[in-house]
């Protein structure tokens, strides 16, 4: 007569994210995401930070933009990468003593142990899967510690929508909006450097289409 013993965050009433999860969204224009991200990032450099992408092409270029603009340790992993890359990535991450920033795709959303905790959760881009919203914020206020989550919401009518729809599908309650003041970047320096090095180039030729396509998809 075997029994099965699970453990789970104690979830809000009626709701599928724990009360220690504080669940926020930023409306913001897409021009304006890069400047926004490196602003929250800078303020949070003690922070252990995981920032969600659509697809791992994003996540390539990002992490090339992100490291030339915030000045702490800032690592990928994402699907393209074999697993002992990926697990290489992931214990980089916990392992530093002080802030780090993970850019990932969905791979981590779900069933990747991060031990040490993950103080904030920024989704740069909404999930096209519904679900992986609840499992992308749940990646940090584990064991009963806090954390909050962020996602980027654009002025467009379909994703103002979309919050109201995760409350209804997917039962995560109200989400708060934030507003914090940024500075605009001067994106001349991204790129030239673009200009200069062919790799970060490629990069950025194939963010932009698979992103259209993931968000069309």
């Amino acid at each position: 007569n075997p029994q099965s013993v699970a453990v789970k965050e104690k979830a809000r009433e009626n709701l599928s994210t724990p009360q220690e999860l504080k669940l926020l969204f930023s409306v913001v224009e897409p021009r304006h995401k890069l400047s926004y991200l490196v602003s929250l990032l800078k303020k949070r450099r003690t922070s252990k930070t995981v920032v969600y992408f659509l697809t791992s092409d994003q996540v390539d270029y990002f992490h090339q933009v992100l490291r030339q603009l915030v000045n702490y340790p800032v690592i990928k992993c994402h699907g393209k990468k074999n697993q002992k890359l990926r697990s290489k990535a992931v214990k980089e991450f916990t392992d530093r003593p002080g802030g780090a920033v993970l850019v990932t795709t969905d791979l981590l959303c779900r069933g990747v142990d991060i031990s040490g905790g993950v103080d904030y959760v920024i989704q740069f881009d909404p999930p096209t899967f519904a679900p992986n919203f609840v499992h992308r914020a749940g990646r940090t206020a584990r064991a009963g510690q806090t954390g909050e989550n962020l996602v980027f919401i654009t002025p467009s009518e379909h994703e103002q929508n979309y919050l109201e729809f995760l409350k209804l599908n997917q039962k995560v309650g109200d989400m708060e909006e934030f507003k914090e003041e940024f500075e605009i970047l001067d994106l001349e320096k991204v790129r030239q450097t673009q200009l200069k090095d062919k790799r970060n180039f490629e990069y950025a030729q194939r963010a932009f289409p698979s992103f259209v396509c993931a968000y069309k998809g």
